[in-house]
């Protein structure tokens, strides 16, 4: 087979990875960079979104990607922006309703499309829903403006079973009905399949999110992003009791939380599963982590306005961490000093500081302790950004925010 053949195939078999592996083979043979792009990109979408090697993953797919000149296979047709790329291949795009009756014949038939994103306002999803393409979708935004009637017709639909990840997202005009709209969704959604589930830009009431936790079953389930959800000590708890919640992997929670009540949430059986845990806005104490800590956690991201006083408690106890990310808190140059010399800072893949108050003496500390393999981010601190090139130049392309 030829280029224009391969494509063709892929196309019509959107889920074979064997046939891109193939084409990749194809491909080395003929000294063509594209290859190791395909390989790369299929490499990171066998990883779980949780695991911390697609930190590395990603790293060499932007290599691969540079490499390449960015040279994608197939094509989208006028007014269709991409989205995202897999395998070599545009497989995700953004669009309106409207253009995606418009234009989805032409779309399906250029590009092997897995992932869309959609939005607008709606009176009728039935003739989106209708969509046999639907079949092939396996991740889906869906922000639209609609009833709770048509979102129940729309997500009841037998085309969105094989639905792997989908996220929900409001307008601010919204509210008033956001808890109705995420219930009609996920309640109509019959799939075995989703594993990511995302609730975003809505205020979600936590009664809501409960009640949905402990009706709606996804087996599946392995990734739970509350979003805006604003949960306090109670809905913590009561969150912790939920099935649901003992078979995810990666949890997103934004919230008030005690320390007494987020050490009571990790000590709890539901959270012994967890490789990545995510809090948002919560004024924590250090008493929070001076507790037995979920022994397979290895990817903490803290936005929960932290000082320097509180790096102790977090870092240590958490044996298999790999990436740390605490961008938008309150840390300084003594922090990241700390950091420098701890031990922690040498088994990590990513070490996140972005938009604290780390001045040039902290981001000196990281940088002459610093090991090619943990990409280290600095944006948004108090350094010029002659300064953080400097230091990029100095110890490699992979440290600091900025992208060389």
């Amino acid at each position: 087979m030829d280029i224009p053949t391969f494509t063709k195939e892929i196309i019509n078999q959107p889920h074979d990875e064997g046939l891109r592996m193939v084409f990749a083979d194809y491909l080395e043979e003929r000294e063509d960079a594209r290859a190791e792009l395909i390989r790369a990109q299929l490499d990171r979408e066998r990883v779980p979104v949780w695991d911390p090697l697609r930190i590395e993953l990603a790293w060499r797919e932007r290599q691969a990607q540079r490499v390449a000149d960015f040279a994608f296979f197939g094509r989208l047709p006028d007014g269709c922006p991409p989205l995202c790329s897999e395998g070599g291949f545009y497989s995700g795009v953004s669009l309106s309703i409207s253009a995606f009756l418009k234009c989805r014949s032409s779309l399906f038939r250029t590009a092997p499309i897995t992932s869309l994103a959609i939005e607008g306002r709606a009176t009728r999803l039935e003739a989106l829903a209708r969509a046999q393409e639907w079949n092939q979708i396996r991740h889906l935004t869906f922000c639209v403006e609609s009833s709770i009637p048509e979102y129940v017709r729309f997500f009841s639909s037998a085309h969105l079973q094989h639905l792997e990840t989908l996220e929900l997202r409001f307008r601010p005009r919204q509210t008033a009905v956001v808890n109705d709209l995420v219930s009609a969704a996920l309640r109509s959604l019959r799939t075995d399949s989703l594993q990511q589930l995302i609730i975003s830009e809505g205020d979600l009431r936590a009664p809501t999110l409960l009640d949905l936790l402990q009706d709606v079953s996804f087996p599946a389930l392995r990734s739970l992003d509350t979003g805006e959800t604003f949960l306090g000590d109670g809905s913590l708890a009561a969150l912790s009791e939920q099935q649901t919640v003992s078979q995810l992997r990666s949890l997103s929670l934004t919230g008030r939380f005690s320390g007494a009540a987020l050490a009571a949430f990790q000590q709890h059986a539901c959270s012994q599963q967890l490789v990545k845990l995510c809090l948002n806005n919560s004024q924590l104490s250090r008493d929070a982590f001076m507790v037995e800590r979920p022994p397979s956690l290895s990817w903490l991201r803290l936005r929960t306005s932290l000082t320097d006083e509180h790096l102790p408690a977090i870092v240590d106890g958490y044996p298999q961490l790999e990436v740390l990310e605490l961008s938008d808190n309150k840390l300084q140059c003594a922090g990241a000093t700390w950091l420098a010399e701890h031990p922690v800072y040498q088994q990590l893949r990513r070490l996140d500081l972005s938009c604290n108050a780390i001045r040039n003496e902290g981001a000196e500390a990281l940088a002459s302790a610093h090991n090619e393999r943990t990409e280290v981010l600095l944006a948004g601190n108090d350094l010029q950004r002659d300064e953080l090139r400097g230091l990029q130049q100095r110890y490699g392309n992979g440290f600091g925010g900025l992208r060389m």
